[in-house]
């Protein structure tokens, strides 16, 4: 048998042990690939439905509570952060600073 090697590490390829996955591990791995996709497929949903809030006029989102500035830096945000979220905190807390007078209106 000729012995092979990786070229860029002079690795004996011979000699590299791969484990057989059990069929426990291959539906714990399949399992969790399905939740992660689901989970991003969920957030890009989310997300987009945010952006759609972008074609709304300025009177509009004042109506709603958030400036542009605050759906603009929300819409930046990795899919991992909930957006939503994340623009009701900045929008409550403009809100307060303005209430409390250290933010003009």
């Amino acid at each position: 048998m000729a012995m092979a090697h990786c070229t860029h590490c002079d690795l004996d390829l011979n000699r590299v042990e791969i484990a057989p996955l059990s069929s426990a591990n291959g539906l714990a791995f399949a399992a969790n690939a399905w939740r992660r996709i689901t989970g991003a497929l969920r957030a890009w949903r989310r997300r987009r439905k945010l952006t759609q809030l972008h074609d709304l006029d300025d009177k509009m989102l004042r109506d709603i509570g958030v400036t542009r500035a605050e759906l603009h830096r929300v819409t930046r945000l990795p899919l991992s952060v909930n957006a939503a979220v994340e623009l009701q905190k900045l929008a409550l807390s403009r809100r307060q600073q303005e209430f409390t007078g250290k933010l003009p209106r």
